[in-house]
């Protein structure tokens, strides 16, 4: 079984939870979904505790690909991929220029990248003259314990905005290693790489609810713009598709009607 997760929303859409639940409740009928994070990015102020975890494990990663580490023992490096560690920006460093300060944030100012591929991880750092004063300690630590190489801010973005093809080919090796695979997206993008072969199932995932589209007819879908999957906003496959939805329940995403539906589909 080969399943996609996307959000319906922006942010906090709950796709980390739900794929979770989705791993637990399928391993107990037998279905060992291997936990795949292609692309994520983490933010040092909010995420503290993940930059504890990263220099205890010797890998910069975030909450998603920790927590399915957790949850599986799966190597972080093959859950995730690509990895991006923001920080905050201090408006004391940009002369209280609020509307540049609220248009970084909200772009996300980038300082840490982590990309593996079948041999090793390589770590870049790009400028860090704008984050606040008290996290330049961390940042310190985390650059003695990874050894980045230095790249300029243009850099940065650029494998930020091609992270979808850099990490293709390791989406692909994990598929031709793995039976059973969930791929979870970032965001509202529809798939965080090219749509990868032989996907059962696109599941989009809301607040109190998930929308279950076929694989193939989701390829279609994508398949109407020129633009990369990582461009195209899942709430676009509405307009063309009519998925099956479940609900699911508060805190633990739990559908049992949805794991009825996938487990039917795999054994038939």
């Amino acid at each position: 079984m080969r399943l996609l997760i996307n959000g319906g929303l922006p942010h906090d859409s709950g796709k980390t939870r739900f794929g979770l639940t989705l791993i637990s409740l399928l391993k107990e009928v037998g279905i060992d979904l291997f936990p795949l994070k292609p692309v994520a990015g983490h933010n040092a102020w909010y995420s503290y505790s993940t930059l504890t975890r990263s220099l205890e494990l010797g890998i910069l990663a975030g909450n998603d690909a920790l927590s399915y580490h957790d949850s599986t023992g799966e190597r972080i490096e093959e859950i995730n991929p690509f990895a991006v560690l923001l920080f905050p920006v201090d408006p004391e460093r940009i002369e209280r220029n609020f509307p540049y300060y609220l248009s970084l944030m909200d772009r996300g100012y980038p300082v840490m990248l982590r990309v593996t591929d079948e041999k090793r991880s390589v770590y870049l750092q790009g400028p860090s003259n704008l984050i606040p004063q008290s996290m330049e300690d961390v940042l310190e630590r985390l650059s003695s314990q990874f050894n980045p190489v230095t790249v300029e801010e243009q850099e940065v973005w650029g494998f930020l905005e091609n992270a979808g093809k850099i990490v293709y080919e390791s989406v692909v090796r994990i598929l031709a290693r793995r039976k059973d695979v969930l791929i979870e997206s970032y965001n509202n993008a529809s798939c965080p790489t090219y749509y990868p072969p032989g996907i059962d199932y696109v599941i989009t995932v809301v607040p109190g609810r998930v929308y279950v589209f076929g694989g193939r007819e989701y390829s279609n879908f994508l398949k109407l713009s020129s633009l990369p999957p990582w461009l195209i906003r899942s709430e676009g496959a509405f307009k063309f598709l009519r998925p099956q939805t479940y609900a699911i329940e508060l805190a633990t995403s739990r559908s049992s009607a949805l794991i009825d539906f996938l487990v039917k589909k795999e054994f038939i």
